[in-house]
């Protein structure tokens, strides 16, 4: 809930029970930033939006123990998660998060330059 200058009043979570607060890097302590990025995505600057060392990583290691231990999400296909949800495990949901990771982090770097 915001005033009428667009000022927070009152947070609420979504029905899913999720908290959406918009907002900028600007806003969020650097330091905070750098912990995400070295513990989600630590070799998120070096890729497009989809890490294919980490997706090499996880196919290993579903196919050594027939079932999934780690995942391959990128912050960016996070991103396209939460803003576009589907059934998690499929691969098609996989595929789409894969597809728009590239595309945010494209327009990013078009913003950016």
């Amino acid at each position: 809930m915001l005033d009428a200058g667009g000022d927070l009043l009152r947070a609420f979570a979504t029905p899913e029970g999720r908290w959406r607060l918009k907002t900028g890097v600007e806003d969020v302590d650097p330091r905070f930033l750098k912990m995400l990025v070295a513990y989600e995505d630590r070799r998120f600057y070096d890729h497009s939006g989809v890490d294919p060392l980490a997706i090499g990583r996880a196919v290993l290691q579903f196919v050594t123990n027939g079932r999934i231990v780690s995942g391959a999400s990128t912050l960016s296909m996070q991103v396209a998660r939460l803003i576009e949800p589907r059934e998690a495990r499929l691969l098609s949901a996989k595929l789409l998060q894969l597809a728009r990771a590239i595309q945010y982090r494209a327009a990013a770097q078009q913003a950016a330059d």
